[in-house]
């Protein structure tokens, strides 16, 4: 499921907009796959975005944020359990991981 919320404008003229989307599948070892993204940004460049994933039961939070256009923004990963690049090489093995690899070399 996917949704945009159209842009709204505040009271000194700046415009704001929020979307979100929400993915699951069963993989063919029978683990639940989930990806949940959610994202604002206003005409300022402020900017708050969050892709949370899950394999199993395994959960890992990554956060974008950016305070204005001048600012660089920074990231960040939380692992329920193990690293990062442990969570990025089984997500790789998952069917999201598969089609993000075939996104990458133009076949989708």
């Amino acid at each position: 499921a996917e949704r945009m919320v159209a842009p709204k404008k505040n009271a000194d003229g700046h415009t704001s907009s929020y979307s979100f989307s929400s993915s699951s599948v069963v993989d063919d070892q029978g683990r639940r796959v989930t990806t949940d993204r959610r994202r604002y940004e206003d005409s300022t460049g402020r900017l708050k975005a969050v892709q949370e994933r899950e394999i199993d039961g395994k959960k890992m939070r990554t956060t974008w944020s950016r305070r204005n256009k001048e600012d660089e923004g920074r990231n960040e990963s939380i692992c329920s359990s193990g690293s990062p690049e442990e969570f990025e090489a089984l997500w790789q093995q998952t069917p999201f991981g598969e089609a993000q690899k075939m996104k990458v070399k133009g076949e989708l």
